[in-house]
């Protein structure tokens, strides 16, 4: 921790920062910054969990270390990061997969690398933010896959038999939850006679190991109405549930959770997109991911005429603006049948007046 450790808690002296800002690299910077945020175990308040802050870490460490850290704070200028931004846009990824970085990752990149900046501006490491100066790429929106209301009931049925894998299709299909969520879901945390249920934690798996946390944000921390059919897809799946606790006696693991292998352990979140994957393959529908099924909730609440504040509770968005970005592509064609309900409420006002 360079700057810490060369000042300590003493008062620091405007001349003494200048100096040592002059002959600073980029790699204090940015060293400082991963261990601020291991110390806090957050980025700015944005997400608080293991694995969002090891992927900070990677971002910093494989990304920005090898082509920046070298070079000194005050002789970093806007077009050398925008030359970077261009070199990872063209050169080969580290995940293997063909092509460059996308606009996506790249702006991710931006944001993190900014972010370390800027908690390197607020400690009066650097005497302003690089990264204010640089653009980078625009992210053209990535057409979103999901079910009509005909596919989503072909797939409940379809997935009726899977045993591991119905219930949280069912519940991602009529909540909106997210994989992590449903998989951290404990039967404690639903309310059967107010019929809904309280998100409180989520499961990741960091470097491998499963972990409980806290929701995505803040405003994950939500509660979420349940249909009666869905209700009564818990219910029957309790009882199950029940089979194989007696199945496994004392081998069971008394986690409580809604969602799990057949001994009470949890799902390893990939595996359950994977298995899901493998499934969705061979049913006649839009080839969809896991996540997409939250997407085809909201679509469908939307569509249905469900107020978009209500949605944006439902899946837990930190405000209504997020999900009508995120849905723009539904709200606009349902524009045409707005205009005629206003249009068919005029006419019989006019009716009236004859």
């Amino acid at each position: 921790m360079y700057f810490t450790e060369y000042y300590g808690k003493r008062t620091i002296p405007k001349k003494a920062i200048e100096n040592f800002v002059n002959g600073l690299p980029a790699i204090a910077v940015l060293e400082e910054n991963i261990a601020y945020y291991r110390a806090h175990n957050q980025m700015d308040n944005e997400i608080e969990e293991i694995a969002a802050v090891e992927r900070y870490e990677q971002v910093i460490r494989l990304r920005a270390l090898p082509a920046i850290g070298h070079l000194r704070v005050s002789k970093v200028q806007p077009y050398q990061i925008q030359e970077l931004y261009a070199s990872w846009a063209s050169e080969k990824r580290m995940d293997k997969k063909r092509g460059g970085l996308s606009a996506r990752s790249i702006v991710h990149h931006h944001r993190v690398l900014r972010n370390a900046f800027q908690q390197a501006l607020r400690m009066q490491l650097v005497a302003s933010n690089i990264f204010d100066s640089v653009k980078p790429p625009k992210c053209s929106k990535i057409a979103m896959a999901v079910l009509d209301e005909d596919e989503a009931a072909k797939v409940l049925r379809a997935v009726e038999s899977r045993s591991e894998l119905y219930v949280p299709v069912a519940i991602a299909l009529l909540t909106g939850l997210r994989r992590g969520e449903i998989l951290a879901l404990r039967w404690s945390a639903i309310d059967w006679n107010r019929k809904q249920l309280s998100v409180v934690q989520s499961l990741s798996q960091p470097k491998g190991r499963l972990h409980f946390g806290p929701p995505k944000t803040a405003s994950s921390r939500r509660t979420v109405s349940l249909s009666d059919l869905l209700l009564g897809i818990l219910k029957k799946h309790k009882t199950s549930q029940g089979r194989d606790r007696w199945k496994f006696k004392e081998d069971y693991a008394s986690l409580d959770l809604v969602v799990g292998q057949e001994d009470g352990n949890p799902i390893p979140p990939q595996r359950l997109s994977d298995a899901f994957r493998a499934f969705i393959s061979h049913v006649d529908v839009t080839k969809v991911r896991f996540h997409d099924l939250r997407h085809t909730h909201a679509t469908h609440a939307l569509r249905a005429g469900v107020h978009p504040k209500v949605v944006s509770e439902r899946l837990g968005h930190s405000s209504v603006a997020i999900t009508l970005d995120l849905y723009s592509h539904v709200l606009e064609g349902m524009q045409a049948e707005g205009a005629a309900k206003v249009d068919e409420a005029i006419q019989a006002a006019l009716a009236k007046l004859a």
